[in-house]
């Protein structure tokens, strides 16, 4: 009950925000919106998508924050946008006919005056009509403030009103004051113009039918171009802010046409993929020498190499970068100290192009080798497991080794060959039981890899039998079909899995 109340509530919320997505205008994105909450929705509630549950927020991160950004970044290559062109050309027509000029033969000082818990603001002439009326609001909730008109009334001499605001009130109700319309009585709307004035706007622009603005100062037309995207005159002049169009590949020729753009394109490629492969290589080579070189049994004090070779898998990358860049300072860095200490040269790291890729190189190498050193340095463990003891000695054989000596051996089933691998971790369980005892009471013939009766599974019973008093809780756990004294269920083929 509870359950389907919640899904109730988040299916109304998704509701609530696809509508509201769709009602500023735009419908991709809410439809968008819309399916992945309801996919979301049907995931986490149905029973028949119980696996997805753990799937769904890796795919869906993957999609949004991977696909989708890829998909965005080509959708872009193939339109103009730009600085230039960032709105839609419906944005680009509303910011241009919402640009007014302050009319300055029309405005008037003003002052705001206190009436109770409202206030009253009276307006001045000024300028060329410094001799005209003044005009006195009704009183007025600013707290209340809307766009609404208010209707101003003449008045003659000097009303009686309480002492104007300071400059610092004014300031502290300035964003009240910006949102009155005041309506004087030949209907010309006032509007605040600053903290000493309210004024007339006059529009610069005219909408016309076909999406074209007329230029009101001298009536200019200008219409929209939709494959350069731009409002342009009869001339060729051009409207700033332009508006985003498609322009096919038109982009891609220009890229490789034009030779002012195909020469750095070209060169930064070509960059890009040479740094690419070079830290690869570099890293790795590094990487896998120190891990080889830390895994020398020999070697003293190898854990503290490790872990000082590790630290920059731990230290965040953004920290090392920043660390990198006081480093190689030409003036004050650590690194240019020491060069000119011993050879007297003090690099411009930061301003040859060359200089500047090889310090790029260094600082990726720096963060890149632990990838390639971390896996393969661990503990012994880690690679003893492809390598068991020989038979009775201390002689090492690996895995590939074993299966190679037993290649003559009558393995021709996957389930002995199964079996020879289980025997190999068996005896690590086993070690203190001869190669020759792994499996009692079986032929030398069987020992060696034949089958026992007609499942084709080599079985162990005697080892297994042997050695669960060495098992210890929490440790290796043995997986078999047997019957209370280790003998095997009939019928059933033995299966040892150690982990």
């Amino acid at each position: 009950m509870v359950s389907n109340v919640i899904a109730a509530l988040v299916a109304f919320g998704l509701l609530w925000l696809s509508f509201g997505i769709y009602s500023s205008g735009q419908a991709v994105w809410a439809a968008l919106v819309l399916s992945l909450g309801a996919l979301s929705l049907y995931v986490y509630v149905s029973a028949k998508t119980l696996a997805w549950r753990y799937l769904f927020p890796g795919v869906m991160a993957m999609l949004v924050f991977v696909a989708f950004p890829l998909v965005y970044t080509i959708q872009i290559g193939f339109t103009n946008y730009s600085a230039n062109n960032l709105l839609s050309e419906e944005r680009a027509r509303a910011y241009l006919l919402e640009q007014a000029d302050v009319n300055e033969n029309r405005a008037y000082g003003f002052s705001v005056h206190p009436d109770g818990d409202a206030v009253r603001v009276l307006l001045t002439p000024q300028g060329d009509s410094a001799s005209g009326e003044r005009y006195l609001s009704p009183t007025i909730v600013l707290a209340k403030a809307s766009t609404a008109p208010v209707a101003m009334q003449a008045v003659a001499g000097s009303p009686v009103l309480g002492a104007a605001f300071t400059l610092r009130q004014t300031i502290e109700q300035r964003g009240a004051l910006m949102t009155l319309r005041l309506s004087l009585p030949d209907h010309s709307t006032l509007i605040y113009a600053g903290l000493r004035e309210f004024a007339v706007f006059e529009p610069l622009w005219q909408a016309l039918p076909g999406g074209a603005l007329k230029r009101l100062a001298d009536g200019v037309v200008y219409q929209p171009n939709r494959d350069t995207g731009y409002f342009e005159d009869a001339k060729g002049d051009r409207l700033q802010p332009g508006f985003k169009v498609g322009v096919g590949l038109a982009n891609y020729a220009r890229l490789f046409g034009d030779a002012d753009m195909r020469g750095p394109f070209v060169s930064i490629f070509i960059w890009t993929v040479v740094f690419a492969g070079l830290t690869v290589l570099f890293s790795t080579a590094i990487g896998m020498t120190l891990a080889v070189v830390l895994n020398w049994e020999a070697l003293k004090y190898r854990t503290l190499y490790r872990t000082l070779l590790f630290l920059p898998y731990a230290v965040p990358g953004f920290i090392s970068i920043l660390v990198f860049k006081g480093l190689f300072n030409q003036n004050f860095g650590e690194i240019n100290a020491i060069l000119d200490a011993v050879f007297g040269v003090k690099p411009a790291w930061f301003a040859d192009p060359t200089l500047a890729k090889a310090m790029i190189l260094i600082v990726n190498t720096w963060l890149g080798y632990p990838l390639h050193h971390g896996p393969v340095h661990g503990p012994d463990q880690i690679h003893s497991g492809r390598s068991v003891r020989g038979f009775g000695h201390r002689r090492r054989q690996t895995v590939d080794q074993f299966l190679a000596h037993h290649r003559a051996a009558d393995c021709q089933t996957l389930d002995a060959l199964a079996d020879l691998g289980l025997r190999v971790q068996l005896q690590q369980l086993c070690a203190d039981q001869p190669a020759d005892r792994w499996s009692a009471g079986l032929s030398e013939h069987q020992v060696a890899g034949g089958h026992h009766g007609h499942s084709g599974v080599l079985h162990l019973p005697h080892c297994v039998h042997r050695c669960r008093g060495q098992l210890r809780p929490g440790g290796r756990h043995i997986d078999r079909h047997l019957l209370p004294g280790g003998h095997p269920v009939p019928g059933q083929p033995e299966a040892v899995a150690v982990q």
